[in-house]
């Protein structure tokens, strides 16, 4: 008889608890806490915040006197209140709890994916303490509801602390975009330090959305592997309106292993505006543009020209004097920029036999003679770059491949092989998998 009419006490009091009251107690535990100040000034290291949260309760009798001595427990979580819900978690018995006075405090951890977002219930089991019996569940299960803070991030939020294979932040539920930032007074998305500075597995829309950032849409300042991987999404990365950089990627190859890039497209790239570069490698380099005869419709290609120099191409036309004789002025800036001159001179309406350069480049002009007065005179000059940059990144025409890249091929299906033997693919592949 005493049995009955104690967990009878247990469900009254369990009740009295539950609801709002219950939720808003037991998350209100599950996250940092704030500490005094040291009086002796020392910095204090902060740990991470773990998944356990404090449930706290009081017991009573069928009377409502509270209840004093040791008692076992056993906590269920369930994503519904009803008989088919899935429970989420294992068990997590607390034996031999001592309850003072009707109260007692509890610390649970269901693990880390326990609470993703979804609502959850709490089912309590209780018995008297080193009691051979079963547990009697307690009814209803009790819904937890979140503390204010758990709803959302305060502005200026900051998450802090070592992960082992997760991210600091981490979206799941389905949605159009992956991370939106309407308006950012300084960077859109800051990532100090990370294997990934930013991962999107899938997005319906953009899988990063900015509209207005003050500084960078995106700054990464070191990533692992990829400061930036969007796997599938309409728009990878959409930055509408940014005062200095969209996105910036600085330090990439940080190891200094030569394999680290800021960026990596496995698709076509589009640049509507400048594109600026320090060097350009491309297998091809072609440009097109709106077929002039028919720019509505149709496109034109043409190829750049290709040589192992370092070639700057000068050209235009002069007309001979009344000795023969012309002329040519080059830009100011022609011998400062080049060395190593090379002519062409081509006569226009009439052979010119004795055309020739009379008086090489000096003073950033040279001179024509040899033919008739009035004749039409087509010429070129070359030059080989020789400016301070290019002194100190001299062109290298035939380079061994180095012995990670060994096998591999800028461009393996022209050569017959899987596309999977690409240089980046294949390093990609080696030092992380695409997830």
């Amino acid at each position: 008889m005493r049995r009955k009419r104690l967990v009878m006490a247990l469900v009254a009091a369990l009740v009295l608890l539950g609801g709002a009251g219950l939720g808003l107690r037991a998350l209100a535990q599950h996250g940092a806490r704030a500490e005094a100040p040291d009086p002796q000034g020392a910095t204090r290291s902060q740990a991470v915040v773990g998944p356990t949260f404090t449930y706290q309760g009081r017991l009573t009798d069928g009377s409502g006197k509270p209840l004093t001595g040791a008692y076992d427990f056993e906590f269920r979580l369930y994503d519904g209140s009803g008989g088919g819900a899935n429970q989420v978690g294992g068990d997590v018995p607390v034996n031999d709890k001592q309850v003072d006075e009707g109260l007692f405090t509890v610390t649970l951890d269901f693990g880390s994916d326990a609470f993703s977002g979804e609502a959850r219930w709490l089912e309590v089991r209780v018995r008297e303490g080193a009691s051979t019996g079963g547990f009697t569940q307690l009814l209803p299960r009790q819904e937890l509801t979140p503390a204010p803070y758990a709803l959302s991030l305060m502005p200026g939020a900051t998450v802090k602390g070592t992960l082992n294979n997760t991210g600091v932040l981490s979206l799941t539920n389905r949605a159009d975009d992956g991370l939106r930032v309407e308006e950012a007074g300084g960077d859109g998305v800051q990532v100090t330090s990370a294997s990934y500075g930013f991962y999107v597995r899938e997005a319906f829309a953009d899988g990063l959305l900015i509209d207005s950032a003050g500084n960078d849409g995106i700054y990464v300042a070191s990533a692992g592997a990829d400061g930036v991987q969007v796997a599938s999404a309409e728009y990878g990365v959409s930055v509408s309106s940014s005062d200095t950089d969209c996105i910036y990627a600085g330090n990439a190859d940080a190891d200094g292993d030569g394999i680290g890039i800021a960026g990596f497209f496995d698709g076509d790239v589009r640049v509507t505006d400048h594109l600026t570069a320090t060097n350009l490698y491309a297998v091809n380099k072609n440009f097109v543009i709106d077929h002039p005869l028919d720019p509505e419709n149709k496109l034109l290609y043409h190829s750049s020209v290709e040589s192992p120099d370092r070639l700057n191409v000068y050209n235009g036309n002069a007309v001979l004097d009344a000795k023969g004789e012309a002329w040519v002025a080059l830009p100011d800036y022609f011998e400062a920029l080049n060395r190593d001159f090379r002519y062409q001179l081509t006569p226009i309406g009439g052979a010119a036999p004795s055309l020739h350069v009379a008086e090489e480049i000096e003073d950033n002009r040279f001179r024509i003679a040899g033919g008739e007065p009035g004749l039409k005179v087509s010429w070129q000059v070359t030059g080989i770059r020789d400016d301070a940059s290019a002194r100190a990144n001299p062109m290298r025409v035939e380079v061994d491949k180095a012995a990670g890249r060994q096998g591999l091929y800028i461009d393996p299906e022209a050569y017959g092989q899987p596309r999977s033997l690409g240089i980046g693919l294949a390093e990609r592949a080696g030092k992380g998998t695409i997830r």
